[in-house]
C-alpha cells in the first residue's frame, strides 16, 4: 500500500522557474470568482511568492507521499530542469498518459469549468476561450484557460484516478474562493490541516511575535535548515523521506480507509490525533505526576520527562503518535524562510524583503479563509 498524490506539472514549472531563475520582481493574479466586468476579472500578486508556495508544496508533498502522479502531456515543462531529475530517478514522480483515456474525464471537466465560472462575466469568457480554441488552438485569455478549463481537468483527472489531488496554489486560490472542492480531503491534506492548526495554538500562545496563522509545514523548515544551495532542496527532501517513511505509511492506510469508507479505521485514526492533541495539552500545563518539559532545538523539540512521571509519559515518545507531535512541535519557519532568501542572495534586498513580508500577509489570509 503506496500513499498517492495527483499534482501539477504547472506547480513543477513553478518550481523549476524560481530555482533557475530566484526572485524574478515579476507579478501573476489571482481570479476574482465575483467578477462583474472584464476590467475586474484579476487581482495582481506576486509572481514570486506563487512560485515560493509551490515550492514548499511540492518539497512538503516529496517527504509525504510515495509516489506522485501528473499527466505526462505537459512534463516538458520543468522535466529537463536538473534539480528536478532526482525526482523522475527515485521514480517518486510517475507520468501518465491521461489524455490516451481523456474520453472518460473530459465530460467531468466540462461540468466542472461551469461550476467554477460563478458570475456571467466567468462564463462569458469562458465560453469564448471554448470557442476560440475549437478554431484557431488558442485561447482568448490563456491565463483564464490554465485557471478554469486547466483546474477543472485536473478535477476530473483526480475523480477519475481515485486519488487526492494537490492544486497549483493558483488554481487552490480558485477553488477555495469558488467554494469547490473535491468530494473529500484525502488523508495527506487531512493530516496537514491537522498539524498545522496544532502549530497554530502553540505558537499563539507562545507570544513570540509570529502570527499564529503563518507558519511554514514542517519538513519545509527542516529541508530550508539544512540545504547549503537552492539545487540542494529537493535532494535534502528525497533524503528525508527515509525519517518519515512511517508516516508516509499511516497515510496510505488512512487513505485505504477513506476510499473503503472504513469506519472503524476511521475512527481509530480520528482517535490518535484527538490523542496527540490531549499529549501536547499535558506539554503546556504542570501534571500530577510530574512535569514534562518542551526546548526547542535546531528543528524539533527536546522533550525530557522528569523522575515521578508515568511510564506512560515516556511512551508517548515513540511510534506514529511521537513523529506527528514532533513535525507539530517544530519551529514556525520565520528564520527558514529567511534562510531561503539567503540561499538566493536576497537575504537583505529590497526585493527579498518585499518578497517576505507579501508571503506572510498571504499565507495570513489563506489561513484565515481555510
Amino acid at each position: 500500500m503506496r500513499s498517492q498524490l495527483l499534482i501539477d506539472n504547472w506547480t513543477l514549472q513553478s518550481c523549476s522557474e524560481l530555482l533557475s531563475s530566484g526572485l524574478q520582481g515579476d507579478t501573476s493574479a489571482d481570479l476574482l470568482v465575483g467578477a462583474t466586468s472584464l476590467s475586474s476579472l484579476y487581482e495582481d500578486i506576486s509572481a514570486d511568492v506563487v512560485r515560493i508556495e509551490a515550492l514548499f508544496q511540492s518539497l512538503n508533498d516529496v517527504v509525504f507521499s510515495d509516489e506522485l502522479l501528473l499527466d505526462v502531456q505537459f512534463s516538458h515543462t520543468w522535466s529537463q530542469f536538473g534539480a528536478l531529475q532526482p525526482l523522475l530517478e527515485n521514480r517518486i514522480i510517475i507520468t501518465k498518459p491521461l489524455l490516451e483515456v481523456k474520453s472518460r474525464w473530459v465530460p467531468l471537466r466540462e461540468a466542472i469549468a461551469a461550476e467554477l465560472c460563478t458570475t456571467q462575466v466567468l462564463l462569458e469568457r469562458h465560453a469564448e476561450n471554448i470557442a476560440s480554441w475549437k478554431s484557431t488552438r488558442t485561447s482568448v485569455d490563456g491565463f483564464f484557460s490554465q485557471l478554469v478549463w486547466g483546474g477543472a481537468g485536473m478535477l476530473a483527472r483526480a475523480d477519475f484516478l481515485k486519488l487526492p489531488y494537490s492544486a497549483h496554489p493558483s488554481r487552490a486560490t480558485l477553488f477555495r474562493r469558488a467554494g469547490l472542492f473535491p468530494i473529500s480531503s484525502g488523508a495527506h491534506e487531512q493530516l496537514e490541516k491537522f498539524v498545522n492548526s496544532e502549530r497554530v495554538k502553540i505558537f499563539k500562545n507562545q507570544k513570540s511575535g509570529i502570527n499564529g496563522a503563518v507558519i511554514l509545514p514542517p519538513a519545509v523548515v527542516q529541508i530550508l535548515s539544512e540545504a547549503v544551495s537552492v539545487s540542494d532542496l529537493f535532494k535534502v527532501a528525497i533524503d528525508l523521506r527515509n525519517e518519515y517513511a512511517d508516516i508516509r505509511r499511516w497515510i496510505a492506510q488512512f487513505q485505504h480507509a477513506l476510499d473503503c469508507e472504513n469506519a472503524k479505521e476511521l475512527l481509530s485514526r480520528e482517535k490518535l490525533l484527538r490523542s496527540v492533541t490531549r499529549d501536547l495539552d499535558t506539554l503546556s500545563s504542570p501534571s500530577v505526576f510530574g512535569d514534562v518539559s518542551m526546548q526547542f532545538g535546531a528543528f524539533f523539540p527536546k522533550l525530557s520527562v522528569k523522575l515521578g512521571s508515568p511510564i506512560s509519559a515516556i511512551a508517548k515518545h515513540f511510534g506514529i503518535r511521537a513523529q506527528i507531535k514532533r513535525l507539530i512541535c517544530a519551529q514556525a519557519g520565520r528564520k527558514a524562510f529567511r534562510r531561503m532568501l539567503h540561499l538566493f542572495g536576497e537575504e537583505k534586498s529590497k526585493l527579498g524583503r518585499s518578497v517576505e513580508r507579501e508571503f506572510f500577509r498571504r499565507s495570513a489570509v489563506v489561513a484565515d479563509k481555510t
